[in-house]
């Protein structure tokens, strides 16, 4: 400690960290409640069109603008009761910290320190370099630069509040860097891992590549001059080498987790990323990061019917955490560089234990309004896995009732007499066949007695045009015998026309 004048140096040095500690935990506990629960994100469904919600918060008309007739609101605000009881068991979102101390005793309250983690799992860090803050000029097409100091102080933090209490003994765990399609920051991004107590951590590093679809990027991009990047570089750091299960990708069956590829994804395009007015943006994402040098890309900023603009430019795709999760075994998952909640959502549907670190106290609480609005509409979505039959049959109300009351009609039903349907309608009746004249004993008798008989030839059987085979004689007997055992007697008439 004599020989550093550092203040954050200093802070992190026994015993001045512990007397820190406690001075910390002394304040929570005599700091009055806020009146308003953190994290509750539902309101009353009868919400008055001058009632200003705060930024957590969300109401039931926003989500049922319109409830079908018939609909009680109630039930529906339960349903989104429990939606968000599920929100606030698997997600929590902490703002930014000056130091890493402090960013460390928010994360203790979380589940990065208080996940056990099952067998063959681990915790994973994921830091995206290129949604951290917003360049100070042209956001739309430039990447902002990278802050070391930024991923140095998650580090420390993220191993200060694991430490002994998550019951891993690997406090590094898995830590994810995407560098922003920046080659060349290896040196950079490794010079971060650096312990609090200021030494260099060990760590073990793989380089893995994100691949993008072609189509996706040019979504993203108005003017395009030469080749296409679609590879991103992944950094991954562990303590002693990456040690993983084998298993197949989540989304390519023909590769396995033990490959260095990741993907190919497709990003969402800028008119589908969650979108807010300029001035909530601006206080939501503080102070943009300046960036130096003439941009060589000079492409209008695209511009929205609703004057809104993106959280971030350049977000994430949730098939990417998805891939994330699932290839690497993520117990439980560190969002460093949290922008619009797309990591939230996969997580909270498949039930893993997530923090976001979000870049202000405002972007947290507008974070959580906007997690809890994508699961409600997917919950509407049958092929979600948080999908909610009865909520979905309730939404549907009475017009569900209506179109399935026009698809049954009566059955109908044959008339034993003119062959007609029950109801009566003649209409749809079938005509009936005619009859075929009925052949009598004595008309047989003149068809096969009276004529002289022939010799019988051996003759080959053809086949018509329609494939079937031409009676002999023997059948044309057969046939006359049984119309002589079910006619009988015919009238004279009958006869007169037999002889004939």
């Amino acid at each position: 400690m004599k020989g550093t004048t550092d203040p954050e140096e200093v802070s992190n040095h026994s015993p001045v960290v512990e007397l820190l500690d406690a001075i910390y935990k002394l304040m929570q506990a005599e700091a009055p409640e806020p009146e308003v629960e953190e994290g509750d994100s539902v309101v009353a469904a009868d919400l008055d069109a001058d009632t200003v919600l705060a930024d957590h918060e969300v109401a039931l008309k926003q989500l049922v603008p319109a409830p079908p007739e018939g609909t009680s609101t109630d039930e529906l605000q339960e349903h989104l009761i429990a939606l968000q009881k599920k929100v606030k068991q698997f997600s929590k979102f902490v703002p930014m910290s000056n130091t890493a101390r402090s960013l460390a005793l928010k994360l203790e309250a979380t589940a990065v320190a208080g996940t056990a983690l099952r067998k063959f799992h681990h915790a994973v860090l994921v830091y995206d370099s290129k949604v951290l803050g917003e360049a100070s000029s042209h956001a739309h097409v430039r990447i902002p630069p990278f802050q070391a100091a930024h991923l140095k102080t998650v580090v420390q933090a993220w191993i200060q509040a694991r430490g002994k209490k998550s019951g891993d003994e690997d406090e590094l765990g898995i830590v994810l860097v995407l560098d922003g399609f920046r080659p060349g920051l290896e040196s950079s991004i490794g010079a971060a891992f650096v312990g609090p107590d200021g030494k260099n951590l060990q760590k073990n590093r793989v380089l893995f590549s994100v691949k993008y679809t072609e189509e996706s990027l040019l979504s993203r991009k108005q003017l395009q001059r030469g080749l296409l990047q679609q590879v991103e570089a992944c950094h991954c750091f562990t303590t002693d080498g990456l040690a993983l299960r084998r298993k197949l990708r989540l989304f390519n069956d023909k590769e396995s987790n033990m490959a260095s590829m990741l993907g190919e994804f497709a990003l969402p395009k800028h008119e589908d990323l969650w979108r807010v007015a300029p001035d909530v943006k601006k206080e939501m994402i503080g102070c943009k990061i300046l960036t130096g040098g003439a941009n060589p890309n000079k492409v209008p900023k695209p511009v929205f019917g609703d004057g809104k603009e993106p959280v971030s430019w350049h977000c994430q795709a949730e098939t990417f955490f998805a891939e994330v999760t699932h290839s690497f075994y993520a117990g439980v998952i560190l969002h460093a560089t949290e922008t619009d909640g797309s990591c939230a959502v996969h997580c909270v549907k498949h039930q893993i234990p997530y923090v976001g670190i979000a870049l202000t106290q405002k972007h947290a609480d507008l974070l959580q309004a906007q997690v809890l609005t994508r699961l409600w509409h997917d919950s509407l979505d049958d092929k979600s896995p948080i999908y909610n039959a009865s909520l979905a049959n309730l939404l549907a109300g009475s017009e569900k009732k209506k179109n399935e009351g026009q698809k049954k009609t009566p059955k109908k039903t044959r008339s034993r007499r003119g062959g007609a349907d029950a109801t009566g309608d003649e209409s749809t009746a079938e005509p009936k066949a005619k009859s075929k004249p009925k052949r009598t004993k004595d008309d047989a008798n003149t068809t096969t007695a009276d004529t002289e008989p022939q010799p019988k030839k051996k003759t080959k059987k053809t086949k018509s045009k329609k494939g079937a085979q031409e009676p002999d004689d023997a059948e044309i007997i057969a046939q006359l015998k049984m119309l002589e055992a079910r006619d009988g007697d015919g009238d004279e008439e009958d006869q007169g026309e037999g002889e004939e």
